[in-house]
């Protein structure tokens, strides 16, 4: 049997949620900093107050969109294999952005990231086999600013195979990453049949649609590329310090992206996110890494079910400067809760110091805590094979199992096998250099490099790509 779905809320309490959010969207409105998309949900039946940019959302526009939602979307590498597919039940884990800074792993150096830097961390999630999506980890500093977002998705493209998540500044950009998804997918219409790209979509609390998210979406929905909203509310600060308020103002948000986005395409495939978070009142800072962010992933999950959405949010996340044992407990605490909750996309892997700080060493012990989450919610298997009357009946005269083949058929299957993690006698970790896990990662970062392999992209849309950017 797996491990049951756990949730936080009753489904009264889901409701209640829900109608404050459709008393929100109705009577308290949503500030939004782009006049075209007033002027849809003006012409949708929706009032708008031009004077201070803000649209009042009906119940019956917000009842529309919603009967629209579906909560199955497939993702394809870019060789056209299907990779994800939500909406079954399934489980997928991912990078997230921006970090300014770096833990540099061949000086452990704190630096700010480069473009090599961001290359080569998604090559590592390329090769990791518990990152399922890729979002470029890194802001580098030596790209250009106004185009940072064009050269992080050329990044994506050409350096993995998985799909991807990225950010776009406006819809102008939008058009040109999607443009250069679709080289890189073999035409526009490949890139519909096979979803390789997803765009993110951040919300601005409170109760704002920015300019950028309100063009981006427009982009991603004429050309039916998926798109995720997510809501970064920060309790006490952005939003009401009480979780009860904040989710429903974080809801309220979420909503009023997605119903925008299915005036423009009723079929525009959305994902309901959210990164709410807690504002700390004693050191002032915006926190991932607290039970607090755990809670809310779990009552998201089950708003998004209560959509019929597929869900994603932030998880495997800490808020310690370091990789140090707080690191540990925060990854596992806000990764192992979501996972339990049903959350279809967990984002987080490689950041730390509260997303500032990407890792490649973080990365790594990521991926690990991805294989034990999954041989956890795996749960135990009964079956005649599994009980193993006979093998007892037969090896209880003899009182080992070690030699036995029922034991080597079955160990692999069995049993977690660590990479990173150490379970060597105290005299053996001493005589093999009594290697910390940092250590441990360093050596694991130069046999996963060593088997990877880059895409193989023409020559040819190489250079598309660029005439895109520049364009």
């Amino acid at each position: 049997m797996k491990l049951n779905t756990i949730c936080v809320l009753s489904d009264n309490e889901i409701h209640e949620i829900h109608l404050q959010s459709l008393e929100i969207l109705e009577k308290i409105g949503i500030h939004i900093q782009e006049d075209t998309a007033l002027e849809i949900f003006e012409k949708a039946g929706a009032k708008v107050d031009w004077n201070i940019k803000r649209v009042f959302i009906p119940q019956y526009l917000t009842k529309d969109a919603l009967a629209k939602a579906n909560p199955n979307l497939s993702l394809y590498n870019t060789d056209g294999v299907r990779s994800m597919t939500l909406g079954g039940g399934n489980q997928y884990f991912a990078t997230i952005g921006y970090a300014p800074f770096l833990i540099d792993w061949k000086t452990q150096k704190v630096r700010s990231v480069k473009n090599t830097d961001l290359k080569e961390i998604i090559q590592l999630a390329d090769v990791l086999d518990g990152v399922d999506l890729v979002h470029p980890p890194g802001q580098p500093i030596d790209d250009p600013s106004e185009k940072g977002d064009l050269y992080q998705a050329k990044a994506l493209l050409t350096n993995t195979r998985k799909p991807i998540h990225t950010h776009a500044y406006c819809e102008k950009h939008a058009d040109k990453i999607i443009a250069m998804a679709a080289e890189t997918m073999g035409g526009m219409d490949e890139l519909k049949k096979t979803p390789h790209l997803i765009f993110n979509i951040n919300t601005f609390s409170p109760l704002t649609m920015r300019k950028d998210a309100a063009e981006v979406i427009r982009s991603a929905a004429k050309a039916g590329v998926p798109y995720l909203v997510t809501a970064g509310c920060m309790g006490g600060a952005t939003s009401p310090v009480t979780l009860a308020g904040e989710l429903s103002q974080a809801n309220a948000e979420i909503l009023s992206h997605i119903i925008y986005s299915k005036l423009i395409n009723p079929e525009a495939p959305a994902i309901y996110a959210s990164w709410c978070r807690i504002f700390d009142m004693k050191y002032s800072t915006c926190t991932v890494a607290t039970p607090e962010f755990a809670l809310m992933r779990l009552a998201i999950a089950q708003l998004a079910r209560f959509y019929n959405l597929p869900s994603g949010g932030g998880a495997l996340l800490s808020d310690s400067n370091t990789i140090d044992s707080q690191y540990g407990w925060e990854k596992l605490m806000t990764s192992f809760i979501p996972a339990l909750g049903g959350l279809d996309i967990l984002f987080g892997m490689g950041l730390l110091s509260q997303m500032n700080v990407m890792s490649c060493e973080s990365l790594i012990m990521d991926n690990e805590i991805v294989q034990i989450i999954k041989r956890l919610k795996s749960g135990i298997t009964i079956g005649h094979d599994q009980l193993a009357y006979d093998i007892i009946k037969e090896e209880s005269i003899k009182s080992e199992y070690l030699t036995n083949p029922h034991t080597y058929q079955n160990f692999k299957n069995e049993h977690f096998i660590p990479k990173v993690s150490d379970r060597s006698m105290l005299g053996t970790f001493q005589n093999n250099g009594s290697k910390d896990v940092r250590m441990r990662t360093q050596n694991l970062m130069e046999e996963y490099m060593a088997h990877y392999s880059k895409p193989g992209l023409p020559y040819d849309i190489k250079i598309k790509m660029d005439e895109i950017i520049n364009a």
